[in-house]
């Protein structure tokens, strides 16, 4: 990765800071849908707002006609503040209770979690005199044993019934079936989840309902080489899981002309978001404690989000040209209060106050995780690959808030 960039950012605005790369995830989206593409058609990602609804980046899916994949009223506002129109809206989850009236008016496409979902969306298209845009999400094993807490049982009777009623309603419309399951990144996990919901497309949905089958997320994106061995397991790239997913459904749909095909979508997050984002953060103190050398820097683990949490994300020094002592070997702890708020154990290599550090991987679920506790949110700086940088995000501050107490 080439860092004189960010050094030159580093002049020009205080830390911390993330710094977005957007020509590399349009190339990471356009990537896989080519790689899917070339084998079935159609094909689309539904972007998935809830790992980073940047706009910077969903300004990019719109641009090459992608869906939005949000899972509650207030992603749904934001999909459609950035132009997204609701019928290229997939709306998932057990959140969608609240806006559900708005959705069904607007005609953005509710994939169903239970059956009190279908009541209420039954009752409220009643209510609106309007069709209803409707899918199922379904919950089955993929040979993994990891039982989902969401979506309808795949083969149970009730299903059955559940989706009989939702044809026999005059004021839904159903399209399609929906399934997710996170963690099961392998390629016979997707293979297995390709396979059953094709099989199961076949028995609950009519030809004119299966226009959309909906995988959901969970595959691997680029990663590090240092962080791609944390995870212990082969790392497939777009292309192989191109061929082990749209295979199944250019096996099982190829022979129907494209119109008659169900579109095949996958949900995208972090596979295409997390590594085009660094996290940066300054060296303010240096201090060894009981033999232990501790960096204090003004970021924080919590702006690393889940994944900074759970593996040692890839991170550069940029040396801010101090004639301060090195520290060696040092924890790197920050401004919170929480004895483990730390971003990296150990560092490599030594580091003095004034350093920068730059973390990879800072793409998915990490501001938009990020609790105002302590210190608010920090900036979001765009760096396009002709060197032109613009303020995607500015600070947060202490207005930002309170914005929503009685002060």
């Amino acid at each position: 990765m080439n860092l004189e960039p960010v050094g030159a950012l580093l002049r020009a605005y205080e830390t911390p800071f993330y710094v977005f790369f957007p020509d590399t995830f349009t190339a990471h989206c356009r990537e896989l849908t080519e790689a899917y593409e070339a084998i079935y058609k159609p094909f689309s990602i539904a972007y998935s707002f809830k790992t980073n609804y940047l706009p910077a980046a969903l300004r990019c899916v719109r641009a090459l006609d992608g869906y939005a994949e949000v899972v509650s009223d207030h992603e749904y506002a934001i999909a459609k503040r950035v132009g997204f129109a609701p019928e290229r809206i997939i709306v998932n989850g057990p959140g969608k209770w609240y806006g559900m009236e708005e959705m069904i008016a607007d005609g953005a496409i509710l994939m169903l979690d239970n059956a009190y979902e279908l009541e209420r969306t039954m009752r409220l298209a009643e209510k609106l005199g309007r069709k209803a845009t409707v899918g199922f999400r379904l919950n089955f094993d993929i040979g993994t044993n990891k039982a989902s807490r969401f979506g309808f049982e795949a083969e149970s009777e009730e299903t059955a019934a559940a989706v009989e009623r939702a044809r026999a309603h005059e004021k839904l419309r159903i399209v399609g079936l929906h399934f997710h399951l996170g963690g099961s990144r392998s390629l016979e996990a997707w293979k297995a989840r390709a396979e059953k919901m094709t099989a199961f497309a076949g028995q609950l949905l009519h030809d004119g309902e299966r226009q959309i089958v909906d995988l959901g997320s969970g595959m691997f994106g680029h990663l590090h080489p240092d962080f791609a061995a944390q995870f212990n397991q082969p790392i497939p790239s777009f292309r192989e899981y191109a061929e082990t997913v749209a295979g199944v459904f250019a096996e099982k749909y190829g022979a129907l002309p494209p119109e008659r095909r169900p579109e095949l979508i996958v949900e995208p997050g972090a596979t295409v978001i997390a590594d085009t984002m660094l996290y940066v953060t300054r060296v303010i103190a240096a201090k060894t404690v009981r033999g232990r050398a501790i960096a204090v820097v003004d970021g924080s683990v919590h702006q690393l989000g889940e994944l900074g949490k759970k593996k040692r994300l890839p991170v550069h020094i940029l040396p801010g040209g101090s004639d301060e002592p090195a520290l060696f070997g040092a924890d790197v702890g920050g401004f919170t209060c929480l004895e483990d708020d730390l971003l990296c154990r150990g560092l490599a290599e030594p580091v003095r106050v004034g350093d920068a550090l730059a973390f990879e991987n800072a793409g998915a679920y990490t501001n938009v995780m990020k609790p105002p506790f302590i210190r608010a949110g920090c900036k979001i700086l765009c760096l396009s690959s002709d060197g032109a940088v613009s303020l995607a995000k500015r600070d947060e501050k202490a207005d930002d808030m309170l914005s929503a107490y009685e002060v």
